[in-house]
């Protein structure tokens, strides 16, 4: 199987914004790359990538303050 997927587990928000979005348009102009599972605190539009799906989830079943948003993306 020559499909690519990318996971990237809360990292985004630990890159400013230039750096994320150049990750994930460098990511997504992969021919090869079939989606891009990331699941962070942030969404960047800028990417150019759409959100195939989503679901926020809490950093805790029951207390748990940061939400985080469980996306794929794809082109």
């Amino acid at each position: 199987d020559e499909r690519t997927r990318v996971m990237m587990n809360g990292l985004l928000h630990h890159l400013d914004d230039e750096a994320a979005v150049g990750l994930l348009r460098m990511c997504g102009a992969t021919s090869t790359v079939e989606r891009i599972v990331t699941d962070d605190t942030v969404y960047l539009s800028r990417a150019g990538l759409n959100i195939v799906e989503q679901e926020l989830v809490r950093s805790h079943p029951t207390r748990g303050i940061a939400r985080y948003l469980v996306m794929v993306l794809g082109r």
